[in-house]
């Protein structure tokens, strides 16, 4: 591992005290988040989009470069097995990018405060205006349901974060794996990408599946989880529906048993290809 760190490309300077520069990429979130809610929060997608191809692409060299060097047999008769090697260069990458992820992490973080927030604001809103005399089809706390908010969004955020590193997590394999299987480091980033795009409309076909069979009628967790919008307001919504409310439950679930499984084999892809070599 430390020898791959010392061959990839530096992140935001050196690696002297990582903590400190962890804890200041992180404090950064808020101040983007804000400036994208200025502006219809558009940048902050666009910018965590740009940021979640940086782990492809740091990890699209650990192998072709070992290649190219004629240093890939050397590692081999190390008494390192192929898998250790592989993952001390993926830990390596995951080492190097961690501000990145702290940043995503924090992001996902300031974001669902702000959103909870709105939702809050909302609801208060519509019981004044309307005085109690028209029945409110969005309410905080909800009613119908034993299951607090605050329960509620800790699930939220915890799906959130653990998606968010998931999704980090496998840009770095697929980084790798493209890395394997090609010559350059350009190439292997568009590799990577390619493989990105097939994977995320593969994500999308199966979501649009799983929406109809896991419901009889529109899906609001669904649809939102689908799109990548408003997904907070779509749980608080939908925990006013019990029988949704599982289906739902059920659906996220599947979801993150797939990027599990799907990780699972990318890696194995990765491992298989690097024995070959």
């Amino acid at each position: 591992m430390a020898r791959e760190l010392a061959a990839l490309p530096q992140f935001l300077g050196a690696d002297s005290r990582p903590g400190l520069k962890i804890a200041l990429v992180a404090l950064m979130a808020p101040a983007l988040i804000l400036c994208s809610c200025g502006c219809v929060g558009l940048p902050w997608v666009a910018l965590t989009a740009a940021l979640s191809l940086l782990p492809m692409i740091w990890a699209a060299g650990i192998i072709n470069r070992e290649r190219a060097a004629n240093t890939w047999e050397s590692l081999r008769v190390t008494p390192y097995s192929t898998r250790q090697i592989v993952l001390a260069k993926m830990a390596a990458v995951f080492y190097r990018l961690l501000p990145l992820l702290a940043l995503l992490l924090a992001g996902q973080i300031f974001s669902l405060l702000i959103a909870s927030t709105g939702l809050a604001f909302v609801s208060f809103s519509g019981v004044v205006s309307v005085s109690g005399s028209v029945q409110q089809a969005f309410q905080i706390p909800p009613s119908g349901i034993q299951t607090p908010v605050i329960t509620l969004l800790g699930f939220f955020l915890a799906v959130t974060l653990f998606g968010t590193t998931l999704d980090f997590v496998t840009g770095i394999v697929l980084g790798g794996l493209a890395s394997s299987l090609t010559g350059g480091r350009g190439a292997a980033v568009l590799g990577a990408f390619g493989l990105r795009v097939l994977l995320s409309l593969g994500q999308t076909a199966l979501i649009f599946w799983l929406v109809g069979l896991l419901s009889d009628g529109p899906n609001i967790l669904g649809i939102s989880r689908l799109f990548g919008l408003g997904v907070l307001g779509g749980w608080v919504a939908a925990v006013q529906q019990p029988a949704q409310f599982a289906a739902q439950l059920a659906l996220e679930a599947l979801i993150i048993l797939l990027q599990v499984a799907v990780l699972a084999v990318l890696f194995r892809l990765t491992l298989w290809r690097a024995q070959q070599l």
